[in-house]
């Protein structure tokens, strides 16, 4: 997600939109040491991560 500088991900299954999944959604699981990586990533902001 990083690396495409994407924040939300749809979820689909049989087609369908079945939900979203965020950035802090994956946070919520991260081991200590990525999640300092992740919230770094997020402070430096959209502008920051724009190509």
């Amino acid at each position: 997600m990083m690396d495409h500088k994407v924040t939300r991900l749809p979820v689909i299954e049989n087609n369908q939109l079945v939900g979203m999944i965020s950035e802090s959604d994956l946070a919520r699981n991260l081991p200590e040491e990525k999640l300092g990586q992740l919230v770094e990533a997020i402070k430096s902001g959209p502008a920051d991560r724009s190509s």
